[in-house]
């Protein structure tokens, strides 16, 4: 441990019990059925939370016109490098020939 008068803790001390004979096998009191149906009319909201803080639709559009810029770039890059690649193959298959016919007349030779 490190030298000092003060020992500083972040976060929240909670008592932990992690043995097995502690464990309690819990009782349901209800059908799963009935539980199910009370935790569905419970959950229903006709406004999720995630829409009830949306911005407004200026801001809604900006950002859509943002992914969707970041969208096409990348989709240039890949265009791009898709390109490169066959750029290169069309230049080894022209060299090919080539060296099947350099091959040929050195076996003949």
């Amino acid at each position: 441990m490190i030298a000092g008068h003060t020992q500083v803790i972040d976060g929240a001390l909670l008592k932990a019990n992690a043995s097995k004979d502690s464990l309690e096998i819990k009782q349901v009191s209800k059908g799963v059925d009935e539980y199910l149906s009370e935790n569905i009319k419970a959950n229903t909201n006709t406004t999720p939370a995630c829409q009830t803080y949306r911005a407004d639709d200026g801001n809604n559009t900006w950002m859509a016109m943002m992914n969707q810029t970041r969208q096409l770039k990348e989709l240039d890059t890949r265009y791009q490098r898709q390109e490169k690649i066959m750029k290169r193959c069309q230049a080894v298959k022209e060299q090919i020939p080539e060296q099947q016919n350099t091959l040929q007349s050195q076996r003949s030779g």
